[in-house]
C-alpha cells in the first residue's frame, strides 16, 4: 500500500489529506464511508471542505485506522494537541495523549 510522502501533504487541507491518502490506497469512497459508518456524501463534503468544522477526533482515528495511517498528523498537521502529542493510530496510550 503506498503511502503519500510529506511533500505530498504540505500545505493540504485535512479533507485534501484524506483524498489524497484515499487514492493512493487504491479505496472508494463508498468503501472509507461505509467502513466508518457515514455516507459517501459525507465523505465528499469533508474531502472537499464543505463541512462547516473538520471531523472531530474520534472520526479521525477512524479514518485513520481504515486508511492504514499509522501518525494521524498525516492527515491533521495542524492540529495543536495533535502537534504535542504525535498520536499514534492503535496506540493505547492516544486516549491519555489527547485527554
Amino acid at each position: 500500500m503506498a503511502q503519500p510522502n510529506s511533500s505530498d501533504l504540505a500545505g493540504r487541507t485535512i479533507g485534501e489529506r484524506i483524498q489524497i491518502i484515499r487514492t493512493r490506497t487504491g479505496k472508494s469512497r463508498a468503501v472509507v464511508a461505509g467502513l466508518v459508518g457515514r455516507s459517501e456524501d459525507w465523505l465528499r463534503d469533508v474531502e472537499k471542505g464543505r463541512l462547516q468544522n473538520p471531523p472531530p477526533l474520534d472520526m479521525l482515528l477512524q479514518l485513520a485506522q481504515v486508511l492504514g495511517v499509522r501518525d494521524l498528523t498525516e492527515i491533521d498537521a495542524l492540529s495543536p494537541s495533535l502537534a504535542k502529542s504525535r498520536i499514534r493510530v492503535g496506540d493505547p496510550r492516544r486516549q491519555a495523549d489527547s485527554a
